[in-house]
């Protein structure tokens, strides 16, 4: 039971981690800040023409100065709130003060990232918004997977 226990806590504070960091560095396509690795490989599947390419980029540059320091806020409101919920006395008034913060930030991160994406999505033609809609799906699925594991784990054990 104890072992049940780590690996769902163990996997609940990984997944809390990978969101964050996830959303932090703009991991989904067409939905996040510039520069994430999973943006680009995303863009080179659409096959984007050469003019796409540079209009994307352009967009990107251009959101650069509003969304890195909304990803730096991000981060740093990140840290200090795994510092309260690691310390040794629990104080839930300033936790719950410190994840309205976040919740704050990731609306405003939510807000850039929807005008990112339909700057994107009007360069696009209609087959690469299709294939951009299978890609969000298929991403979707596999989170569902890979959220249901741990808790496969504890019900097998």
């Amino acid at each position: 039971m104890n072992k049940s226990i780590s690996t769902l806590t163990l996997t609940a504070a990984l997944l809390a981690a990978l969101a964050a960091n996830s959303m932090a560095a703009g991991r989904e396509p067409f939905d996040g800040p510039p520069h994430g690795g999973h943006l680009i490989r995303t863009l080179e599947s659409l096959g984007l023409t050469t003019t796409q390419k540079q209009e994307v980029k352009a967009i990107l540059k251009d959101n650069a100065p509003t969304v890195k320091p909304l990803i730096e806020k991000f981060v740093a409101e990140r840290r200090q709130l795994r510092t309260l919920i690691q310390a040794d006395q629990i104080n839930e008034t300033a936790i719950r003060a410190q994840t309205s913060k976040i919740a704050s930030l990731e609306a405003d991160m939510a807000i850039n990232r929807a005008h990112v994406g339909q700057q994107v999505r009007a360069i696009l033609t209609p087959e690469q918004r299709l294939k951009a809609q299978e890609l969000f799906q298929k991403a979707d699925d596999r989170m569902d997977r890979f959220m249901q594991r741990p808790f496969e784990q504890i019900e097998a054990e």
